[in-house]
């Protein structure tokens, strides 16, 4: 009964970790695959409208398909409709550049207010 079971446990210490191994190599090629398919790096964008005192800051994930908007205006009065219209006119144009069907808000949108400037703050994910 003894060597049945020294046996067992013998035939157990080898061929587990073998089949672990190959499991571990089988999911690190399906990880290298989808790294190649899928670009994982954040990517940030700076525009400035017409208007010199305006620009918008994009940060994306494409891993998460996360966007944050944030639209500030320095020296000059703030507008909170016009705000509002820009960054959802470019947030269309990115679901639109991007290949999106549509996106929701995260959260509510963040308006922040200095001596001469105001930033507005809008957090979208994307859905194919």
């Amino acid at each position: 009964m003894k060597r049945i079971l020294l046996s067992m446990v013998a035939i157990a210490a080898i061929a587990f970790p073998v089949m672990a191994e190959e499991a571990t190599d089988a999911a690190a090629a399906a990880l290298a695959a989808h790294d190649a398919t899928e670009d994982r790096e954040v990517q940030t964008f700076h525009e400035q409208l017409e208007d010199k005192r305006i620009t918008l800051d994009l940060t994306y994930s494409p891993l998460t398909h996360n966007l944050i908007v944030v639209y500030t205006i320095k020296n000059g009065r703030f507008d909170e409709g016009d705000a509002f219209i820009v960054v959802r006119d470019r947030i269309k144009r990115f679901q639109v550049e991007k290949g999106y069907r549509s996106y929701k808000m995260l959260s509510p949108d963040v308006i922040k207010y200095a001596e001469r400037s105001a930033e507005l703050t809008r957090s979208v994910v994307f859905s194919k």
